[in-house]
């Protein structure tokens, strides 16, 4: 909300040059995602300490929850572009490993069973996201995690090793 930085605005320029005071910080991002049937549009804008008010909008459209992974990869090259970080944002961006909505909500909801230890579940949530997406290596290896931690030792160093295969696709920091 807030990316027009307008009366309105939850992040009116105002508001923002406060914060990079605040901060210490020389550069702000705010933004907003819109939906309208099955399109979508992310825009984003650099707000830099000292300014006057917002920049120029960043825009990506596209059609379909499918859609947001590109969009905000595309968005995020073009932010990194604009605040002159491309090449430095890039060698340590932690990237996403799947395109896939669904895998990456049964992920999360897997990743969250296993922390509140409830490894059963972790491990059907995790293998459902491998079936939204086979190639999806960090839910592979979480699922090798979970499966250790219940004791299937085989399992676990089959499905890591499975993982191991996948890590061409994922950010150094992911690996």
């Amino acid at each position: 909300k807030g990316a027009g930085g307008g009366a309105d605005s939850e992040f009116a320029p105002a508001l923002v040059q406060r914060l990079l005071g605040i901060l210490g910080a020389e550069n702000a991002v705010t933004g907003t995602l819109l939906k309208a049937g099955d399109r979508l549009r992310l825009e984003a804008t650099i707000s830099r300490a000292g300014g006057t008010g917002p920049g120029a909008a960043i825009r990506v459209e596209g059609r379909g929850d499918e859609a947001l992974f590109t969009m905000a990869d595309d968005l995020g090259r073009q932010l990194l572009d604009r605040l002159g970080l491309a090449r430095a944002g890039r060698d340590h961006a932690v990237g996403l490993t799947t395109r896939s909505v669904e895998a990456l909500r049964l992920y999360e909801e897997g990743t969250a069973l296993a922390r509140d230890g409830n490894h059963s579940g972790a491990a059907e949530k995790l293998e459902a996201a491998l079936q939204a997406d086979p190639g999806f290596a960090l839910a592979r290896a979480a699922l090798a995690e979970t499966l250790a931690r219940q004791g299937y030792a085989d399992r676990a160093a089959a499905e890591a090793a499975r993982a191991l295969e996948g890590l061409d696709s994922v950010s150094p920091y992911a690996a």
